[in-house]
């Protein structure tokens, strides 16, 4: 019999737990290890969609790449967000699993995988803790990389900075919200010609306007999601005859 902690062993030796931050908090959100598994449900992060959708396919185990609970919590309201997500879940019998900045930095995790997705050639993590991503691209101008990503990816929303016409080959990315300093410099450092990450702010765009470093701006859901299809796979392949789905959209509507 498939129980929930057999799942969570699975998924901690394709992306080990200990590899989250600190201030992370993935492994198992809401319910019991010892339940068995009747079917998954794959999603970014739960809402009550995600809910709906595993109740509508018997699934009792919801695995996202965010974590539900952060932080303590003081009350859980039915009628107020996360508490509205932890009563559902509890009514319904579902149990939640997070795989978030451990699968960031695992290898073959989410960096590696938007990397692959991309076509990033020769690419190794961008930390030295396994975080993001930077390899090579054939030359090509901005503009024409920008296009392609926008076909790959099927977003035409996805925004850069810099010259149109500048040729780049050296390519770094952090999925996610990775516009922080740290990043930013180990991109610059290591000589890439543009930064690809989610949520830009308006002060790096202008700090580093005249800069070698352009950045490209992707959704946050759009750099992420390549992730869910491959977990898909790889728990069909370890768990066979097991109903497992794919739910959620980009929260974006276009």
């Amino acid at each position: 019999m498939l129980k929930i902690k057999n799942v969570i062993d699975y998924l901690n030796n394709i992306a080990p737990f200990v590899l989250a931050e600190e201030w992370d908090n993935p492994g198992l959100n809401v319910g019991d290890e010892n339940s068995q598994v009747k079917g998954i449900c794959l999603d970014l992060d739960v809402t009550e969609s995600t809910i709906k959708c595993a109740v509508e396919n018997r699934a009792n185990l919801i695995i996202t790449h965010h974590p539900l609970i952060f932080n303590p919590l003081k009350k859980i309201n039915k009628n107020e967000y996360p508490g509205n997500i932890i009563f559902l879940l509890i009514k319904n019998d579902i149990s939640l699993i997070a795989m978030h900045t451990n699968a960031d930095c695992a290898t073959g995790g989410v960096n590696s995988v938007f990397a692959e997705t991309i076509g990033l050639m020769h690419y190794q993590p961008l930390t030295d803790y396994g975080l993001g991503a930077i390899g090579e691209i054939s030359s090509i101008k901005l503009n024409d990389f920008v296009s392609n990503l926008r076909c790959i990816l099927k977003d035409k929303k996805i925004k850069f900075s810099g010259s149109p016409d500048k040729i780049i080959s050296k390519v770094a990315l952090t999925c996610g919200a990775g516009c922080d300093k740290e990043l930013v410099d180990l991109a610059k450092d290591k000589k890439a010609d543009a930064y690809i990450t989610s949520e830009i702010k308006h002060n790096y765009l202008i700090e580093n306007y005249d800069d070698k470093l352009s950045f490209i701006d992707i959704g946050h859901y759009t750099m992420e999601y390549p992730y869910m299809e491959k977990l898909k796979k790889l728990l069909e392949t370890n768990f066979q005859n097991l109903n497992i789905k794919i739910t959620g959209k980009n929260p974006f509507t276009e």
